[in-house]
């Protein structure tokens, strides 16, 4: 276990891909604290810069520990699986688009027309900037990462 920790991500993801030691893997990390690792992939390195191997993988531990069962890629079944599949192999632009918050306002209005955006009071980079006493006595604020 102590060799483990002291490997790079790159060596252990080619140890797995050479020897299919996925499972054996798995069981160790859960020895090790497999989230720490995955953390530490994650936010090294933006998800969309991972290597297809590290993305795979990540999306494969993380969906076997919430769910409690394997990820099935090649003929995915359940809603979950598919989204999973998604993540991997569909690429299309309009979806980073629409997902963030102030960017589908900009699609919306283009597309469709600015009659169907709801008014917002401000978009804000910090707290600070928020001016409350300018704001009516009911308002919602939102993260533009959150739901």
């Amino acid at each position: 276990m102590i060799l483990i920790k002291f490997m790079t991500k790159r060596i252990l993801l080619k140890l797995i891909k050479n020897n299919n030691l996925l499972s054996i893997f798995k069981s160790v990390f859960n020895l090790l604290g497999k989230k720490n690792y995955l953390y530490n992939i994650i936010y090294n390195k933006r998800f969309d810069k991972l290597s297809y191997s590290e993305k795979k993988f990540i999306i494969e531990v993380q969906f076997e520990n919430m769910v409690n069962y394997k990820l099935n890629l090649n003929n995915p079944k359940s809603f979950n699986e598919k989204i999973q599949w998604l993540k991997l192999y569909y690429k299309n632009p309009l979806i980073t688009k629409c997902s963030d918050k102030v960017k589908v306002r900009e699609y919306i209005a283009e597309n469709i027309g600015k009659k169907y955006l709801i008014p917002i009071y401000g978009i804000y980079s910090s707290v600070e900037e928020i001016n409350f006493s300018a704001l009516p006595n009911s308002f919602v604020i939102k993260t533009n990462w959150g739901s």
